[in-house]
């Protein structure tokens, strides 16, 4: 089966909240790579464009979703409603192709 990748985009509506909002993601992120079958996690800070920050995190498969130690999605502690986000669910295209 294919391994997925989990990307999230994100950034808080108010500057004034980037420093608790980087406290709270780095406790998030580490919950979320301690579920068995994360097998990776990582974050970035956008250069430029939208959306100041974007984590990835490698799944061995949707049933890591289904984890009871899966924290909820789309939630973000005590920022819920504060904090402009995209989530997106990406499936692995083997590479290189097989037959051929």
């Amino acid at each position: 089966m294919s391994r997925l990748l989990l990307v999230v985009r994100s950034q808080p509506t108010s500057p004034e909240l980037d420093e608790a909002y980087t406290a709270w993601y780095a406790e998030h992120m580490a919950q979320v790579a301690a579920v068995e079958g994360v097998v990776s996690a990582r974050r970035f800070e956008s250069v430029d464009g939208p959306l100041r920050y974007m984590s990835m995190y490698e799944l061995t498969g949707p049933e890591v979703f289904a984890s009871p130690d899966y924290p909820a999605q789309g939630s973000f502690g005590p920022l819920d409603g504060s904090v402009e986000f995209t989530r997106n669910v990406y499936r692995e295209i083997p590479w290189p192709p097989s037959g051929g």
